[in-house]
Formats: structure tokens, C-alpha cells, sequence
């Protein structure tokens, strides 16, 4: 039982996180093109593939933010154009869109998943419990 309450827990910390990625924001976007202008590789002791700086005009002027190198379906190279959502009112803050749209689509992945494992924990418990009852009887 424990185990698939462990494994609920991180399914579903996984689908909050993709939940919350995917979310629209509360303000007024325009999407532009940025491009990848450095990668920043990841090191000896760190897994995954990295992060990328992108800069991106806005308003007519440069920003830059870095994101992480793989968007799921794309994985970045220097000189890549990719569409960036900026806040109107705040162009420094941005987001790929391609991670806005990895993150929509792994959120019913991971929300299936935790729910699957919450039953099998729901499941086991419940079994526990019947054979305590029944070994109390004897």
C-alpha cells in the first residue's frame, strides 16, 4: 500500500507541475519569435539535457529567458526559432510555447497515472483492512 501511495504522490506532483505549466495566464500575451542563442549544457552530476537562452524582441526591445533544452517533441539547437508568449504589459516575462503545449499534453498522462495508482493504493488498503478484520474473528 505504501508503495502506491508513493507512486500517487509523485504522479500526481507531476500532473500539479504540467497543470500549472499549461495554465493561461491572468493577462493580456503576444507570441513572437525567439532564437536559441546558447546552450548551456548540463554537468558531469546533473541529469537531463540542459538549457538554452533564447532572445526574443518585444516592444522593440531585446529580452532574453533561458528554458530548458527539451520541449518534448523538440529538442533545441542553436539557431533555432521557436514562438515565445510574452505578458504585454511585461515583456521580460515569457515562456515557450512549445512547453506550454508539452505541458497540456502530459497532464492527462500523469493525472491517469496518479489516479490509477490512488485506486491500487485504495485497492490494497482496503485488503489489509479485510484481512485484519478476519484474523481478528478467528
Amino acid at each position: 500500500m505504501g508503495f502506491f501511495l508513493l507512486m500517487t504522490l509523485c504522479f500526481g506532483f507531476l500532473a500539479g507541475t504540467s497543470w500549472q505549466d499549461s495554465l493561461a495566464w491572468d493577462e493580456a500575451t503576444a507570441v513572437v519569435d525567439g532564437t536559441v542563442v546558447e546552450i548551456f549544457e548540463p554537468g558531469l552530476m546533473v541529469k537531463g539535457s540542459g538549457s538554452v537562452l533564447v532572445r526574443y524582441v518585444a516592444g522593440g526591445a531585446e529580452y532574453e529567458i533561458e528554458i530548458g533544452r527539451d520541449l518534448g517533441e523538440h529538442f533545441l539547437r542553436l539557431g533555432d526559432v521557436l514562438p515565445i508568449e510574452y505578458a504585454a504589459a511585461r515583456p521580460g516575462r515569457a515562456r515557450a510555447v512549445w512547453a506550454v503545449e508539452t505541458a497540456r499534453s502530459d497532464l492527462g498522462l500523469w493525472a491517469v497515472t496518479a489516479g490509477l495508482f490512488a485506486v491500487l493504493a485504495t485497492a490494497s488498503g482496503a485488503g489489509y483492512l479485510v484481512g485484519q478484520l478476519q484474523r481478528g474473528r478467528q
